[in-house]
């Protein structure tokens, strides 16, 4: 057991050429190859010298690529906030038309339901705050937001 290291040390360019062939890409392919060599020298209690040393590393490497996948597609996907600005789906020339019949549609209804559903869907105001700010009583918010988006819909489903 002894003379592992050195024969592992001899072996090690052919492991990170294995490495870079599983990764496909050298920064990760070098570490790939050192993990195995750790995992190798803290487990060289388990291998047979009558043993091929290649196929011994070889295997353990493919383990420790398949955990790293495993474990890669187990963490969450994190977006720095700096980058958050640029990520979505681009607006289509459609999206800015359907929000131009939208603004339309909510301009042609009546002035006290288009103010309700402004306060509603703009301001994003609860119901118990537009009744406050209004001072009308909260039924009377509730009734006509239910009016005002029908309408909206309504008008939505026969264009």
């Amino acid at each position: 057991m002894s003379d592992l290291g050195p024969r592992i040390a001899e072996l090690y360019p052919r492991l990170l050429r294995y490495a870079i062939v599983l990764k496909r890409n050298r920064d990760e392919a070098e570490d790939l190859a050192q993990d195995t060599v750790c995992r190798a020298l803290e487990r060289a209690s388990f291998y047979r010298q009558d043993t091929n040393l290649f196929g011994w590393l070889s295997c353990m490497m493919n383990r420790v690529h398949l955990d790293s996948l495993r474990s890669a597609r187990r963490k969450p996907f994190i977006v720095p906030l700096d980058n958050a600005p640029d990520i979505g789906i681009v607006p289509r020339q459609e999206t800015h038309a359907l929000a131009n019949e939208m603004v339309r549609f909510i301009s042609a209804l009546e002035r006290r339901q288009r103010r309700v559903l402004e306060l509603s869907m703009a301001m994003e105001l609860t119901n118990p705050e537009i009744a406050e700010r209004l001072h009308i009583p909260y039924g009377t918010v509730c009734s006509r937001l239910s009016r005002g988006k029908s309408a909206v819909l309504e008008r939505v489903g026969a264009v």
